[in-house]
């Protein structure tokens, strides 16, 4: 069964059961991109959140990033190097 036959039938109604998680996310994505959704990651939504690292979670989120991309801890550190 191809994907958009997956798509059709599971707008109708139908329970599909549907392996291929990945191909599903790019589908869904394109979806809410046509309907104007613009999609971003988890990395831009805590950015935009914070808004600035001197903010009082600015350490918190440092060390959130910090687990999950390695470079984000290079550059809060060089963000407290020239903070003095």
């Amino acid at each position: 069964m191809c994907w958009y036959d997956t798509v059709y039938l599971g707008s109708q109604g139908f329970r599909v059961p549907f392996r291929d998680h990945k191909l599903l996310q790019e589908v869904a994505v394109a979806h809410m991109a046509q309907a104007g959704v613009v999609p971003i990651t988890w990395v831009a939504v805590g950015a935009e959140l914070q808004a600035d690292w001197r903010n009082s979670t600015g350490q918190e989120l440092n060390q959130i990033m910090g687990e999950h991309l390695p470079f984000y801890g290079n550059l809060f550190a060089s963000f407290l190097a020239a903070k003095g």
